[in-house]
């Protein structure tokens, strides 16, 4: 029964990616649709008359160059002491210490490592209790070194100490009213703004982003530049500037935002394989410099943009000690204080540690 439920559990959580990951983007209204319409059938024809000027993440653009630190997961060798660990890499987080929050599940637990990957502690236990989960999906941390995981299944947020002891938790759909019309809410992906010490959660089902204080009282609903109309929201980030990065993966873009909700610019927003579109975005991530790490899933690479959202390069592969490494499902992206990049590969069950020592 054990190896049974242990299956049943694995489908559902492969189905939950897959939702998130791979079905077809919907369109924001017929306009925009006829509008990208045209625009592929243009860019098809401009590709297939003239490839001159440009530059495709497959073909054209130049590897960044970076540097492949360690490794953490289950196939091919790790830094993490003890070797091999069991279950599904979901999400990752770093405390004020530099150390890793890792989440997993099959079994649901959460792995603690140094920064380098050696492995240090782990917590968590599957239940129906207090502090138990039954489907996590994401975790966050906040300045005082709380871990908060947010379990779809539960529709609860819970949290611990650093060392994982629980706290407590609470409703992770509080927001919404009795006669509130998006009933249908999913809460699944959450951050913290550190310097607000607020809580956001993206909810992809109906496109809003809820902001909490850090014991569960809701404070407000992220509006955006149109309230209420993200596109399938990730999980937001932010830069030292305060910016707020949010993705949105059904429609090949990460919007930019004034902590006050005014938009900046967007990063991508066209679908494709060409430098600055996007085939299947999976995660973002800003290191000091206020440049964006975007991961693309179908692309099978890491594109790099600008503070001012320009692109400026792409990561299609890192030079192991015995060749090229190529990234087979890139669908997790997290860079820590130092600018360390930790890059989820969900094929190979995997996280690379990376160092872009590129001054652009």
């Amino acid at each position: 029964m054990k190896k049974s439920s242990s299956m049943l559990w694995i489908f559902l959580l492969s189905g939950l990616l897959l939702h998130f990951l791979l079905a077809p983007r919907p369109t924001l209204a017929k306009a925009e649709a006829k509008e990208q319409a045209v625009a592929g059938e243009q860019a098809t024809k401009q590709k297939a008359s003239d490839r001159t000027d440009e530059q495709t993440v497959e073909q054209e653009v130049e590897n960044r160059t970076v540097k492949l630190i360690g490794t953490m997961g289950d196939s091919g060798p790790s830094a993490a002491v003890g070797g091999k660990s069991s279950g599904i890499i979901i999400h990752m987080v770093q405390n004020s210490q530099g150390d890793l929050y890792v989440l997993k599940n099959i079994p649901s637990e959460v792995l603690i490592y140094s920064r380098d990957g050696k492995f240090l502690s782990k917590f968590g236990k599957e239940g129906k209790g207090p502090g138990q989960f039954l489907q996590p999906f994401s975790i966050a941390i906040d300045s005082q070194d709380k871990v908060y995981i947010c379990d779809v299944k539960r529709e609860k947020i819970l949290v611990f100490t650093p060392r994982g002891e629980f706290v407590e938790e609470f409703s992770s759909k509080s927001a919404l009213s009795p006669d509130d019309k998006y009933q249908n809410a999913s809460p699944g992906c959450i951050a913290i703004d550190k310097k607000s010490n607020q809580l956001y959660v993206s909810d992809a089902s109906n496109g809003h982003i809820w902001i909490y204080d850090l014991h569960g009282k809701f404070l407000r609903y992220f509006k955006g530049k149109e309230q209420g109309m993200f596109c399938t929201p990730g999980i937001v980030c932010f830069d030292d500037q305060n910016r707020i990065f949010v993705p949105e993966g059904m429609c090949a873009r990460v919007r930019v935002f004034q902590p006050d909700g005014a938009e900046l610019f967007q990063i991508g927003g066209e679908s494709g394989e060409r430098a600055g579109q996007f085939s299947r975005l999976t995660g973002v991530g800003v290191d000091r410099r206020g440049r964006a790490y975007v991961t693309d899933l179908l692309l099978k690479c890491i594109q790099v943009f600008g503070p001012d959202g320009k692109f400026i390069g792409a990561i299609k592969w890192l030079d192991g000690k015995e060749g090229k490494i190529y990234f087979k499902m890139p669908t997790g992206i997290f860079i820590g204080r130092d600018d360390t990049i930790y890059l989820t590969d969900q094929e190979v069950n995997q996280i690379y540690i990376i160092k872009d020592t590129n001054l652009k």
